[in-house]
């Protein structure tokens, strides 16, 4: 009896050893369908790949559930952790169980590589520094000495990701010199190859992945990786016959399914480079047909693109395929870039009626941004130059049209003066009217440029053929004429009137904004270019007031560029000056403010009426003088630090005496921050006593109000008669008052 129960726990325990080895078994079979699984256009896992991993947590977890320890308990929280992982939306979870196997199996076998996953998903999580610091230590343990190269190549990786390149480069040297007998050497040795081709340095890529062709320890497939970008160096080098010899050489060899379609594409690029367009066409409806969605489809369109773009200037068909990129994979690092450029080609594009006369702001606006968009991401500086010049050329045209509709307006001008002779000789019922009518009626303006005058008009009425026309009906048709003459005249002066003003602009601002950006991408991109010079020259010698023509010279020179008008920067070291000179010379210092205060510049009238209001409520000591600078202070939409200041003294109606600022240690420097050899400091005493005339004086002013002429002109307040029992004197000996000049604020126009 005792032997039949031992056996049927024996038969128990087979049994169940039997199905947790299935169990297991079947876990790992979902697991490596999942990761035979390709990535979708995310570059996440595809659906299928999501499920099967999905039962493989499911299984790892009937193990655990099942058993406190053993073998096949360290192997279900390693798979099951990794799982977690790949799956893609539970790294917590996974580093939950990757952390258990640390925790529960200290001296398991998978303790290292639980590490090295912690670190990656510490990573995925943004904790950047802790999963630095944790392959930090991991390294310095020489516990896991024999793991040390797998966490080198971990940090290489992070620092590729992080395009941080030398330090990428000195852990895969590491490797490679350290470790040369591990598989992290293989893959380190191919991974410093690639590091240079990031780098855009092809030249040192192509030499480091021919040296791995000779390479020993090195797998034929990872050999075949290597040649592969060993034609994109060639091919980036310009070195293109070779680059087809290598592409032909891997399209033969290459069996790998998901290899073939870079290999064709990068032939297709040899063969776009050759200019046999035929041939590389191909290639790329090969590569579409044959692998949509991939990351090698997307590059095949966008390579499709650049070439329809670039090579045969068909912009439409470009856009299309440039979207199609994004569209075609997600994840491609060629998407953004699609995606950029065609948004710039729809910015190159002109629209609909594009002309400067009767929109010039939305053609100003067109061509500069067609500017940036070359400069930017179609990278065509030739092309930005050439959009400059055509805004510059606008002139040239606007100047035509004007002598043209200077012309018209004459003979028209001309023709009005025939007509109305005639229509007062119809008063007269002059003997003459048939024939002069005649003569003034058949004026066409047709060789001036302007539309003929209409058949009605053109052709005399019936009653001139008439041997005794009818003097009414003469009379009629000249006034007739004369009205449709004036309004014709009347739209051209208004087209006159408008271009104008448009060549004025053209003059001020316009052309002289384009040569600086002309001279500022030669600068960039042509530095050597006699065209530098050229452009400077053209600028000084036109337009040699202007802001650009110095802000140019600046650049050119390397010193820092300020656009500012070149009157406004008279006009600051102006203020400059007279804020130095008003302690000594304080007559002449408040005149020269006053004219200022009328300046075109907001910011030099803005410092001056606040110097002013200073001045007189402190040290002149007229606060009914002071109360219009201060207003205009605080009624300026920009008054900024000035009218902050002003309002702890001032508040629009009333001195706030309590309330002056202790300003004993207060910095103001000039206006002119650009300069510092030119910036003064100033410092001020506290005051130790309030004038106490300064509230009883201001009730003079009240109920007076000031006469403002406007803003350009001078305050004018009436002087009233001082009640003298209400003013207290002055005290003796009275201290220095403070004075508070906040630092001014520029305005200066930035380039577009």
């Amino acid at each position: 009896m005792k032997l039949h129960r031992l056996f049927v726990a024996l038969l128990s325990l087979l049994a169940l050893f039997a199905c947790e080895v299935n169990t297991m078994y079947n876990a790992r079979v979902y697991f490596r369908q999942a990761q035979a699984q390709p990535l979708n256009n995310q570059g996440r896992p595809n659906a299928q790949a999501v499920e099967n991993y999905t039962k493989t947590i499911k299984k790892c977890g009937i193990i655990i559930t099942a058993n406190k320890k053993g073998a096949r308990l360290e192997d279900a929280y390693f798979l099951m952790a990794k799982a977690l992982y790949f799956k893609g939306n539970s790294a917590f979870q996974a580093k939950d169980q990757f952390e258990n196997i640390l925790l529960l199996f200290p001296k398991s076998s998978y303790v290292p590589e639980s590490h090295l996953f912690i670190a990656r998903i510490l990573r995925e999580i943004n904790q950047k520094k802790e999963a630095e610091r944790r392959l930090d230590e991991f390294i310095r343990n020489p516990i896991f000495r024999k793991d040390h190269p797998k966490a080198l190549f971990l940090v290489a990786d992070f620092a590729i990701k992080d395009k941080d390149y030398i330090k990428a480069q000195y852990y895969l040297e590491r490797i490679i010199k350290e470790y040369p007998k591990t598989r992290e050497y293989r893959e380190a040795y191919f991974l410093f190859g690639k590091n240079y081709f990031e780098q855009k340095d092809y030249a040192k890529s192509l030499e480091a992945f021919e040296k791995m062709q000779n390479a020993r320890r090195i797998d034929k497939l990872l050999k075949l990786d290597g040649r592969y970008y060993i034609g994109l160096n060639q091919l980036e080098l310009g070195q293109i016959s070779a680059a087809l010899k290598t592409a032909k050489s891997l399209v033969k060899n290459e069996t790998r399914a998901d290899k073939i379609p870079q290999v064709r594409l990068l032939k297709a690029r040899v063969h776009f480079a050759l200019g046999d367009s035929t041939a590389a066409k191909t290639e790329i409806d090969y590569i579409t047909k044959n692998n949509p969605r991939t990351e090698s489809a997307a590059g095949a369109y966008f390579y499709l693109a650049e070439h329809q773009y670039y090579k045969i200037g068909d912009a439409t068909k470009a856009v299309a395929n440039y979207n199609r990129v994004r569209t075609e994979f997600s994840a491609s690092p060629l998407a953004s870039a699609g995606q950029n450029k065609a948004a710039a080609l729809g910015k190159v594009s002109p629209p609909a009626n594009l002309n400067s006369e009767t929109n010039l702001s939305q053609f100003l606006d067109h061509h500069y941004l067609a500017a940036e968009s070359f400069l930017g991401a179609l990278a065509l500086p030739d092309s930005a130059i050439g959009r400059y010049r055509r805004v510059i050329n606008e002139k040239s045209r606007m100047q035509a049209a004007l002598d043209s509709i200077a012309v018209q307006v004459e003979s028209i001008s001309a023709s009005l003066d025939s007509l109305v002779r005639v229509d007062s000789l119809a008063v007269l019922a002059s003997p003459e009217l048939p024939k002069l009518l005649s003569d003034s009626l058949a004026v066409s303006l047709d060789s001036l440029g302007v539309a003929v005058i209409s058949d009605s008009l053109a052709v005399l009425p019936d009653s001139l053929s008439i041997a005794s026309p009818s003097v009414d009906s003469l009379a009629i048709a000249s006034r007739q004429e004369i009205d449709r003459l004036r309004q014709l005249k009347s739209t051209l002066e208004a087209r006159q009137k408008t271009l104008g003003e448009a060549k004025i602009r053209f003059d001020d601002e316009i052309i002289p904004f384009c040569l600086f950006a002309i001279g500022s991408v030669l600068k960039d991109y042509y530095p050597g270019s006699p065209q530098n010079a050229e452009v400077l020259s053209q600028l000084k010698k036109d337009y040699p007031e202007n802001k650009y023509s110095k802000a140019l010279a600046d650049l050119q020179a390397g010193r820092q560029v300020r656009l500012i008008d070149l009157h406004e920067e008279r006009q600051e070291a102006r203020l400059d000056s007279l804020f130095g000179q008003i302690a000594a010379t304080p007559d002449s210092a408040v005149a020269g403010l006053k004219e200022l205060v009328n300046s075109e510049f907001s910011g030099i009238k803005l410092a001056a009426n606040y110097r002013l209001g200073w001045y007189y409520s402190f040290e002149s000591i007229d606060t009914l003088l002071a109360v219009p600078y201060l207003k205009a202070v605080l009624d300026d939409p920009k008054g900024g630090d000035y009218a902050t200041l002003t309002r702890r003294f001032f508040n629009g109606s009333s001195f706030l005496m309590r309330d002056i600022p202790d300003v004993a240690t207060t910095e103001v420097d000039s206006l002119v921050s650009g300069s510092p050899d030119s910036l003064q400091t100033w410092r001020f005493p506290t005051p130790a006593i309030i004038y106490p005339s300064l509230p009883d004086s201001l009730q003079l002013y009240r109920g007076i109000p000031p006469l403002i002429d406007s803003l350009s002109q001078e305050f004018v307040q009436p002087s009233p008669k001082p009640d003298l029992e209400r003013v207290p004197e002055l005290q003796e000996a009275e201290p220095e008052v403070p004075q508070v000049m906040p630092n001014a604020i520029k305005e200066e126009s930035e380039l577009e």
